[in-house]
């Protein structure tokens, strides 16, 4: 647990981070809509998910990097301790099996930001509630009974961001679509 809630911490600043330009997509897009500004709907799009995408690949590269030093602010060292042995290990496969993935959380949020700013926030929030948490218990009760390990449990965020973007994605083209016309 030490070791996981260490890695946690951490990945809450680059969250944080992720969580501003989710906010600012929502507000692009909301006041380009009251504009009726609709072509600049596309540019939004697509700046926010490389911004948000390269944010996430600077963020999570660099933690990735300097990993030992900030792990070692929560306590969590690599050291011959056999109980310290084992926290490391668990931050370290919660670091290896999400971090690299936080360009995929990126442009979740990105999309599900544009979609509440056009005005779809209970769909954007229903499709995200279904895409991870409702998919991460599923996970749990299947995958993970199976393999029964950390790796099957960290790998799940992931691939439920890459889910939420498969559907977000082509809804939210669709909906700019929509605005355009």
């Amino acid at each position: 647990i030490k070791g996981s809630a260490a890695a946690g911490d951490i990945e809450t600043f680059i969250f944080q981070a992720l969580a501003a330009t989710t906010v600012c997509g929502s507000a692009f897009t909301a006041q380009n809509i009251g504009a009726k500004n609709y072509v600049r709907l596309r540019k939004v799009l697509v700046e926010l998910v490389l911004i948000s995408a390269g944010i996430a690949l600077i963020l999570s590269v660099s933690a990735m990097l300097f990993r030992e030093p900030l792990l070692a602010l929560y306590g969590v060292k690599r050291v011959q301790d056999p109980v310290a042995t084992i926290a490391y290990d668990a931050a370290m496969t919660r670091i290896w099996w999400k971090w690299p993935a936080f360009f995929i959380y990126a442009m979740m949020n990105a999309c599900a930001g544009m979609i509440r700013g056009l005005g779809k926030s209970g769909l954007s929030a229903i499709i995200s509630i279904f895409t991870t948490c409702i998919f991460r218990v599923a996970w749990i009760y299947t995958v993970f009974e199976y393999f029964e390990n950390l790796e099957s449990i960290f790998i799940s965020y992931p691939i439920s961001w890459l889910l939420s973007v498969i559907i977000f994605l082509p809804l939210l083209v669709m909906l700019i679509k929509k605005a355009v016309q």
